[in-house]
């Protein structure tokens, strides 16, 4: 098991082509070095000081602190936010916050949490009695909240390395390769469809998505990058 893990690395390490990201981004990846370091603090809280895991938390949504940076000035979520609140997700899904999670993100981890971790649902479920309406509002209240997000950070990381049992994973690095590729893709995705995936596809689709015709980059690549030269 070792054994493939090295490989697959290795095989990650020659099919992702080396970028200057901090070149081809510009301002706005020194604005994302520049929210990092503002809440590096918060970080450092909710991994309970563990350096490690704050380093690869930092890196998985690193990507999307450059992305945030591109779009915050042209993108208004008033009305996305009070359809969401009445018709839910299935209905208008939307990016928010720094971290450009969604609503139907957020509802995967709490779905998922509720059926396989009881602890960490408590840590970000709802008190039963609140209607579906003011479980949405709060959501939306909380993709608003820096601390909040760094917690939603925190679950998506736990409940996903217990789901593809990462802790088998001996290098660091392939960590930081698999959750920022499932933080892309979606909790439901296994590290086997992912790794096809990068492989054979290169899944070169940040920041604009598969539609887009230009020049774009490997998420997961950005992250490791990131993760491999930034010093604490």
């Amino acid at each position: 098991m070792r054994f493939l893990f090295f490989i697959l690395f290795f095989l990650s390490s020659f099919f992702i082509v080396e970028e200057d990201y901090y070149k081809i981004f510009g301002d706005d990846y020194d604005d994302a070095l520049a929210y990092v370091e503002k809440n590096k603090a918060s970080f450092f809280n909710v991994f309970e000081q563990d350096s490690t895991s704050t380093k690869v938390a930092i890196a998985i949504v690193f990507p999307e602190l450059i992305r945030y940076s591109m779009v915050r000035d042209f993108f208004e979520t008033t009305m996305l936010e009070v359809l969401y609140t009445q018709y839910g997700s299935s209905a208008v899904d939307f990016s928010i916050g720094s971290f450009q999670m969604k609503p139907s993100f957020i509802e995967a981890l709490e779905n998922y949490a509720l059926i396989n971790n009881d602890s960490v649902y408590k840590a970000i479920g709802f008190e039963k009695a609140i209607s579906e309406e003011d479980r949405r509002k709060e959501r939306l209240n909380r993709l608003q909240d820096e601390q909040w997000q760094i917690q939603y950070l925190k679950t998506f990381i736990t409940l996903y390395s217990e789901k593809e049992q990462l802790h088998k994973v001996d290098l660091i690095e392939n960590r930081v390769v698999f959750l920022s590729r499932a933080y892309n893709q979606g909790l439901e995705a296994s590290t086997y469809q992912l790794k096809i995936d990068e492989f054979l596809n290169s899944n070169a689709y940040f920041p604009h998505g598969k539609n887009y015709l230009g020049k774009q980059y490997n998420y997961a690549a950005i992250a490791l990058d990131f993760f491999t030269k930034y010093q604490f």
